[in-house]
């Protein structure tokens, strides 16, 4: 027996033993971290996976309801379309015209009324159906618009529809033009509560060839009754050149939506008549029940932009007085408007 010396620490294991012991420790551990590595690695790929299905569910529901979101805009813009397209031929092409010859086109413009006041800037009590600074503004800007030199013709007459108690910011915003031109001798634009009535006299003013080579303006007093106007005038969204949008954007008072009325066979003028050698002046190469009235929308900014428009007519030249009217008020600085 050996004898140990006081302080001496011994091995427990032989040295042969002991590293084969430290041996088969370090394959454990290496055996257990190459488990814990392979089945965190499952574990990540299941993740991925589930993450992977998840995502792919959810982007195909995605397109799915994209896709029937588009059909569905497409249904409802056929069948607007398809009552618009009603509403013209009952309008418009039950009846032959009277003094209207082929090639006989005509525009409405259907407005938006001016900028007005919003609910917070008017107290309890206080009309608010009036158009504010920058609404009167644009009206007297329309002027500049319309003109024999101008953007738009001089219209051959102005209409404004609305309840008669609550169309005063519509007949605020054709005033000044209304004034200016005179139009139709009159000193205020004629106003319109039933829908019905303001279309039928449209119909008859188109159908009397009255419209012929000439314009007519609408200003609505609700952005909602623009679509609503264009669709009883045969106007939809898919079945009239560029189109009359279903609906109109409740905050935007700057788009006018243009109806261009044409009588002929295919319903453009020009290259019909060429095509088929008619004149423009008489129906006698086509029989009554081959011309129709067509009409084709399309959208178009009024481009008003208030600063531009004030150093146009000279607010902001250097010296300018400062006075108590604006001087866009003045009508008369717009004879030397190009």
């Amino acid at each position: 027996m050996e004898s140990v010396s006081i302080g001496e620490v011994r091995p427990l294991l032989k040295n042969g033993k002991e590293v084969k012991f430290h041996q088969r420790t370090r394959r454990r551990k290496s055996f257990t971290a190459s488990v814990c590595a392979i089945f965190g690695a499952s574990m990540l790929l299941v993740l991925i996976f589930i993450l992977y299905t998840v995502i792919s569910k959810g982007s195909q529901k995605l397109h799915q309801e994209r896709k029937r979101a588009h059909q569905h805009d497409i249904k409802t813009n056929e069948i607007y379309s398809k009552n618009a397209d009603d509403n013209l031929q009952a309008l418009l092409n039950t009846q032959p015209p009277t003094n209207t010859a082929v090639g006989c086109q005509g525009t409405v413009i259907i407005m938006p009324h001016c900028e007005s006041y919003f609910k917070k800037e008017k107290g309890p009590g206080v009309d608010r159906d009036h158009c504010n600074y920058l609404g009167l503004q644009r009206s007297f800007y329309l002027i500049t618009q319309f003109g024999t030199e101008r953007r738009w013709p001089i219209p051959r007459d102005i209409f404004v529809f609305g309840s008669k108690f609550r169309r005063k910011r519509a007949m605020e915003t054709m005033l000044p033009l209304q004034q200016y031109y005179n139009v139709q001798g009159r000193s205020e634009p004629s106003a319109y509560s039933n829908r019905a009535l303001l279309v039928k006299h449209i119909a008859s003013l188109i159908t009397n060839g009255e419209l012929c080579s000439h314009i007519i303006t609408v200003t609505t007093a609700f952005t909602i009754d623009i679509p609503n106007i264009a669709s009883d005038l045969g106007c939809g969204p898919i079945n009239a050149g560029a189109g009359c949008p279903i609906v109109y954007d409740r905050n935007d008072v700057d788009k006018a939506w243009e109806l261009r009325f044409v009588y002929d066979k295919k319903g453009d003028e020009s290259l019909e008549n060429k095509m088929h050698g008619v004149d423009a002046n008489s129906t006698v190469n086509l029989g009554a029940d081959e011309l129709k009235w067509h009409v084709y929308g399309n959208v178009v900014s009024e481009r008003f932009d208030p600063l531009a428009f004030s150093k146009l007519v000279g607010e902001y030249d250097p010296g300018a007085s400062i006075q108590e009217y604006p001087g866009w008020m003045n009508t008369s600085i717009y004879e030397d408007f190009p």
